[in-house]
């Protein structure tokens, strides 16, 4: 019946997208923070992870005397 027509886009929708990187803000202060939170959490869970490892394979060699 009727046919759609095409959407309209803003003039300089497309501004800024010359292939160049989007220079990112630098983070704030509480960011900064929570990052450097969140790396010690990841590097928390990886030690506790080796340790569960290597309590294990301690255990493992235990048996074998």
């Amino acid at each position: 019946m009727f046919s759609k027509k095409p959407k309209k886009t803003k003039p300089g929708a497309d501004a800024g997208k010359s292939g160049k990187p989007v220079p990112e803000k630098p983070k704030t202060k509480r960011e900064q923070i929570a990052d450097k939170y969140q790396q010690i959490e990841d590097r928390r869970k990886a030690i506790q992870e080796e340790l569960k490892w290597l309590e294990n394979f301690n255990r493992n060699i235990k048996k074998q005397d």
